[in-house]
């Protein structure tokens, strides 16, 4: 029999005052109030890719309750100048990443490279990611070579994709 350990890694995520577009950089899963008081955040937003609608949860109730995963993009309000949040989890480069992708914009994250990049790998027309610190948007279009940002691993970002798909990273 053989037995693999993985050892827990820490990372840190970057939060400004206002709206932050985060993705967790480890393999893990937190409850949105636990990571919301680790934060010190006010709001946190996720969003139901299957069916389009959003999970508001307000830190500090117990009402719309829900699991942060790896894979999702999430909506972090931050009321304080700048900070971060730490965290601890399994690297993500020994698992795979399952995107369910359904058609129109989908919510996700955990993934580096640049926009280009990303759009090939999973099958997007249109990514779209939130500067935190200028409070806009960026975009890309696949095959257009303006504005080919890169994302990091722990940044939630917006893709279009023109039908369901499943995708594994």
């Amino acid at each position: 029999m053989s037995i693999t350990v993985y050892p827990l890694k820490s990372a840190s995520i970057s939060l400004v005052n206002g709206w932050n577009l985060i993705s967790l950089p480890l393999n893990l899963s937190i409850d949105v109030e636990t990571f919301g008081k680790k934060a010190n955040a006010t709001y946190i937003i996720a969003l139901n890719n299957t069916d389009k609608s959003f999970i508001t949860h307000v830190v500090g109730t117990a009402s719309n309750l829900f699991d942060l995963e790896t894979g999702n993009g999430y909506w972090v309000r931050y009321p304080s100048t700048s900070g971060y949040v730490q965290i601890e989890g399994l690297s993500i480069s020994n698992i795979n990443i399952t995107y369910e992708l359904k058609r129109g914009w989908n919510l996700v994250g955990s993934m580096n490279g640049t926009a280009a990049e990303i759009c090939s790998s999973l099958h997007s027309r249109y990514i779209i990611k939130w500067d935190a610190h200028s409070q806009k948007y960026v975009a890309h279009v696949a095959g257009w070579l303006g504005n080919n940002f890169d994302v990091s691993i722990q940044e939630g970002f917006w893709i279009w994709v023109d039908s369901d798909t499943t995708i594994v990273i």
